[in-house]
């Protein structure tokens, strides 16, 4: 099963769960679709899933096809290399390009598919690949990391060195409680 996830962002990601079509014919395709009204032909599709369900196709599926959210890119390298297909601002998918930025910070972690005309040929080639889970070289360190680029986390010389300066979307500056 090919399970293809888009988070639970109010903006529609059409252009995933369009291309979610064009693997129908692969295997048994499931679609957590979220706010897009697109109905993927050949495909199993949910607006929504419970955290049991969700995680239970994540458990399951033989590829995981999943927008740049860090709870499902997390959770998908549990259970093998995850292909990321990051939401983007240029097209009205998410208010700016931090998918796209998390998903290169991952690197070798999980394989961005930045052009959904590939996820075809990115999703075959995972399918013939042995489905393992991602080895981590140090995954304290990688969660670390990815705390800070995603909280906006920089250095801060009025605090101890190891000390973070937390900016918050739209907020005054405070003591990083990473």
């Amino acid at each position: 099963m090919i399970f293809v996830t888009v988070g639970t962002h109010t903006a529609p990601f059409d252009r995933l769960v369009r291309a979610a079509s064009t693997l129908a014919d692969l295997d048994t395709v499931v679609v957590q679709r979220g706010n897009s009204l697109e109905q993927p032909e050949g495909c199993r599709f949910e607006d929504a899933m419970s955290p049991e369900q969700w995680q239970h196709h994540i458990e399951t599926a033989s590829v995981v096809v999943t927008h740049g959210g860090t709870g499902s890119i997390f959770a998908a390298l549990a259970h093998g290399v995850p292909l990321v297909v990051p939401r983007r601002r240029l097209w009205c998918e998410h208010v700016d390009d931090h998918q796209v930025a998390f998903a290169q910070h991952l690197g070798d972690r999980v394989r961005v598919v930045h052009n959904v005309d590939g996820l075809r040929d990115a999703v075959m080639q995972a399918l013939e690949q042995q489905r393992q889970p991602a080895t981590l070289r140090d995954p304290d360190e990688l969660c670390r990391s990815s705390d800070r680029l995603i909280r906006g986390c920089v250095p801060c010389s009025r605090f101890a060195s190891n000390r973070t300066l937390f900016v918050p979307w739209g907020r005054k500056p405070e003591r990083c409680h990473c």
